[in-house]
């Protein structure tokens, strides 16, 4: 490992003046005879292009979700890995943007949120997959997209967390949320003609935190 605190004090005060300048647009000085080489200082788009052509690609936290809505399939021999900006009455907006966009936007109710939701916290974006974890792209961690777990909905093991601020559908994805309330509905049948709770009883159960899965998991062991 480098000592950088040794490393500085075998420079000459011209050197040190140096790497406040550049030797050009992009790059520092280098300081060849200690091994220093030129650093590319950039940020934003002008990073990523510096990476075309070299068989991956790049995104930041809320275009991974515009870059999938505008057609992106990951084909390198497509340009843009098959997306059409703007494609799909998508529109170009920021993480702030797209909760804006959003309907049925809550900072509640994370025990029932939908796979395909948007996550938002000031400046970022998410996307709930479920089972209590999100995709989202963060230069912490991993540094790149990563699959991290929603702390608003508990601790997942193997897994870090961030908890965000409020949550939403997306106005361009169909939510299959039919099915899951189907589904529920007939557990409670199920458990009313099994077990001869009160609706009252059946209701405080689906309150619970877990309550959906709760009454599903206690409907499948009845059978």
């Amino acid at each position: 490992m480098v000592d950088y605190t040794e490393l500085i004090s075998k420079m000459t005060d011209e050197e040190k003046a140096s790497l406040c300048s550049g030797a050009d647009f992009w790059h520092t000085k280098g300081v060849a005879r200690l091994g220093i080489p030129q650093m590319m200082l950039t940020d934003g788009p002008h990073g990523l292009r510096k990476q075309i052509g070299k068989s991956y690609f790049g995104f930041d936290c809320v275009n991974l979700t515009k870059g999938i809505l505008w057609g992106w399939n990951g084909n390198q021999n497509a340009a843009y890995g098959g997306a059409k900006y703007a494609a799909n009455g998508v529109p170009d907006v920021s993480a702030d943007g797209m909760i804006a966009k959003c309907r049925d936007v809550s900072a509640s109710g994370w025990d029932k949120l939908v796979p395909g939701e948007g996550l938002w916290m000031p400046g970022h974006w998410g996307l709930y997959i479920g089972d209590g974890l999100a995709v989202e792209c963060t230069p912490i961690w991993d540094n790149g997209v990563q699959i991290t777990g929603v702390g608003n909905i508990g601790v997942k093991g193997g897994y870090n967390s961030r908890v965000w601020k409020k949550h939403g559908k997306l106005p361009w994805i169909d939510y299959d949320t039919e099915t899951v309330d189907k589904a529920v509905e007939d557990a409670k049948k199920t458990i009313k003609a099994k077990a001869g709770l009160a609706d009252s009883t059946i209701k405080y159960l689906a309150d619970y935190k877990y309550g959906d899965d709760l009454l599903k998991k206690l409907a499948a062991a009845m059978k």
